[in-house]
């Protein structure tokens, strides 16, 4: 008996050292694999934002916990997180806005992501020119689109679809202002947008499904942040 036990053994060994690092690694140490995200984090006038809290928040909890990174003095950051497992990213900063982004599942590495943070006191500011009721940041939860071009052009004429009603929202001008249309419009703009394309806001926290054209995203809001959402079209 021990003699077959002692070749059952030497045939393991002989299998798993033709196997990949990958291969050993998935036998060992189950399926789990890892895949980095990485960025940096600014404030509105461009320059990196150090010591900002990032957490990638996974949808469904389960037995793994949220990885966290503080973003150094050039405001690079970077997680490891589980492959192919929903999450999205959370920066936080004292005075800062605490922002969101969309939910994702990746399968491999994802770089230079660029997270901007307004302070409170800016970001209380845009809202106050977007919205004639003036509504106020800390009692709502935020969600913010952009529709761009594969160039990164402002893109007009799109509609912003919503899974659930908002309290309130707002297709933004060049100003900031309410355009008064149902859709992304006054680009391109001769100087930066004042504000996000548009701009929604809801009294309760929860998870809101957002469709423009063909493409949809699934945004995690919370009360007194802001989520950001991007879409990129032809």
């Amino acid at each position: 008996m021990k003699k077959t036990l002692f070749i059952g053994a030497l045939f393991s060994t002989l299998i798993l050292s033709a196997c990949t690092e990958e291969e050993l690694a998935d036998f060992f140490g189950g399926e789990d694999k890892e895949i980095t995200v990485s960025g940096k984090t600014s404030n509105t006038s461009a320059m990196a934002e150090p010591e900002v809290s990032i957490e990638g928040v996974y949808v469904s909890p389960g037995d793994a916990s949220n990885p966290t990174d503080t973003s150094d003095s050039s405001g690079d950051f970077s997680l490891q997180l589980n492959e192919n497992q929903s999450f999205y990213l959370r920066a936080s900063k004292s005075s800062f806005v605490s922002i969101s982004s969309r939910q994702m599942s990746l399968s491999s590495d994802e770089a230079d992501i660029d997270i901007e943070m307004p302070a409170e006191t800016e970001a209380q500011d845009i809202i106050n020119a977007a919205f004639i009721t003036a509504p106020q940041l800390f009692n709502h939860a935020w969600l913010v689109v952009d529709v761009v071009t594969t160039t990164d052009d402002e893109a007009n004429g799109y509609e912003v679809a919503l899974s659930a009603v908002p309290s309130g929202a707002v297709y933004t001008t060049c100003n900031g202002t309410d355009s008064g249309l149902s859709e992304t419009t006054d680009a391109p703009c001769t100087s930066d947008r004042s504000a996000p394309m548009f701009i929604t806001y809801y009294d309760t926290a929860g998870e809101v499904i957002v469709s423009v054209g063909d493409e949809s995203q699934t945004a995690s809001i919370r009360m007194g942040e802001i989520t950001s959402l991007e879409f990129v079209l032809p």
